[in-house]
C-alpha cells in the first residue's frame, strides 16, 4: 500500500481490484485517471465506478466460481453461494463499494 502503511485511497483500491481481475490495461488505466484525477463530478464518477465494478464480468475474474459458505445454520449444515454471485449481491448494498472490494486486497478475505 501507498500512504505510508494507511487505507488505500479509491483509485489505488480501484487499480489493485482491476489487476486481481485482469482487467487492467491501458484503455483502463486511461478511464480510471479521468475518473479520479480529472475530478469527474461526483455523480459521474460513482456511475463509472459502478458500471465497472458492479459488472458480472469483474465479480467472476475476482471472486471466481468457486462455492463459499455463506451461513451456518445448525453445526452440521451450511448454505452455500458461487463466491462471484454472493460478494455482488452484497457489494451493491454498500454505499461506497470499494470499501467492500478493499476488503479482499488486504492480508485477510474475510466474507
Amino acid at each position: 500500500m501507498e500512504n505510508g502503511g494507511s487505507v488505500m485511497t479509491d483509485k489505488e483500491t480501484a487499480i489493485k481490484a482491476l489487476e486481481k481481475a485482469n482487467m487492467y490495461d491501458n484503455y483502463t488505466a486511461k478511464e480510471l485517471s479521468f475518473a479520479f484525477d480529472v475530478n469527474m463530478g461526483g455523480e459521474m464518477k460513482n456511475n463509472y465506478i459502478r458500471q465497472v465494478f458492479l459488472s458480472h464480468k469483474f465479480a467472476k475474474a475476482f471472486w471466481g466460481e468457486e462455492k463459499i459458505i455463506t451461513e451456518y445454520n445448525d453445526p452440521f449444515e451450511a448454505k452455500t453461494e458461487i463466491a462471484w454471485k454472493h460478494c455482488l449481491s452484497q457489494m451493491v448494498l454498500e454505499e461506497n463499494i470499494l470499501d467492500y472490494i478493499r476488503i479482499f486486497l488486504g492480508d485477510k478475505n474475510e466474507y
